[in-house]
């Protein structure tokens, strides 16, 4: 799907960036982080990290999906504008698909999750002495 996204500092250009993940074979190449990256790289790490993250907006063909969103997050990045939703079934899905894939990780029947779970809790527990 093409997807392209804009990041706009006081309302200046300062990136751009397009859907690179099948013309790229690059996992991480969706619109909205190779608009940030592209940022990144015309004013450096420096200058994107000072600069007044209330002041820049994100526009995107469609609305950024999870891994975007946390990617946003993670660089302080609130502002977003999109055109396009993606329907209540592409989240769904989404959230799904993680459940899913966190689930098979483990590889546990559902009876054996609970007593993981417990295990888990116990092995971890941090004895703190000041």
């Amino acid at each position: 799907e093409p997807v392209s996204a804009v990041v706009l500092y006081n309302y200046s250009l300062v990136g751009r960036g397009r859907n690179t993940l099948i013309a790229d074979t690059n996992a991480v190449g969706h619109a909205v982080i190779n608009a940030v990256n592209d940022a990144v790289k015309k004013i450096g790490w420096a200058q994107f990290n000072s600069l007044d993250k209330n002041s820049l907006i994100i526009m995107s063909t469609i609305e950024p999906c999870q891994f975007c969103k946390s990617f946003l997050q993670e660089y302080g990045i609130s502002k977003v504008e999109f055109m396009n939703k993606h329907p209540l079934k592409y989240w769904l899905k989404s959230y799904w698909d993680d459940f899913n894939s966190e689930f098979s990780k483990r590889q546990l029947e559902p009876s054996e999750l609970q007593d993981s779970l417990l295990q888990l809790k116990s092995s971890h527990q941090i004895n703190y002495q000041p």
